[in-house]
């Protein structure tokens, strides 16, 4: 269906309730990375690379609406004789934090190698909230419920996740393989 401001043609809560609807979004974004390599003269690597870092993300929405002729509880499909205003905003967050090491070690053992092994770990913590104000504009009455539900609310627990990588490769060099093919 086409939709000509707050309402849907042909729709029984059509929300023409709703005179003003404005909203703020933002999203920011934070990283810090702190970068180590070392390389040893004479060890049993070449190289250890360490990496620690975490990321922060956050979305931020905030709405206001304005309505007019509603239920006293500020129903926008019931009639009624109340203006009121609904504060509404919804928060996400997300965090990554983790740990890289690598090390490599160049080697021959009949052929020239190198083998790569390392770790990585990440934890991911993830966290979000809605909260809904309503308040009657004529009497003042205020309330966090709202369409049956009470904020604030989480659809979600907060809540974390942990992976875990290991790894280990060997690579022979480009040269060896191209002799061994004959080119």
């Amino acid at each position: 269906a086409q939709r000509v401001g707050n309402t849907s043609p042909g729709s029984p809560n059509t929300l023409t309730r709703i005179t003003t609807n404005t909203g703020v979004d933002s999203v920011t974004r934070d990283r810090i990375v702190l970068d180590y390599d070392y390389m040893p003269d004479a060890a049993w690597f070449d190289r250890l690379s360490t990496k620690l870092y975490t990321q922060k993300q956050s979305t931020d929405n905030q709405n206001w609406q304005l309505r007019t002729n509603t239920s006293a509880s500020c129903s926008a499909s019931t009639v009624g004789t109340a203006n009121c205003s609904v504060d509404q905003r919804f928060k996400y967050e997300q965090t990554h934090s983790g740990l890289n090491l690598v090390q490599e070690k160049s080697f021959t053992l009949g052929l020239p190698q190198q083998a790569i092994w390392g770790a990585d770990f990440l934890r991911s913590e993830t966290e979000e909230s809605k909260t809904t104000t309503w308040t009657n504009l004529a009497t003042g009455v205020s309330s966090n419920v709202f369409i049956g539900e009470t904020f604030p609310k989480a659809d979600y627990p907060r809540g974390h996740t942990d992976q875990l990588g290991l790894f280990v490769q060997d690579e022979i060099a480009d040269k060896v393989i191209a002799m061994l093919r004959g080119a």
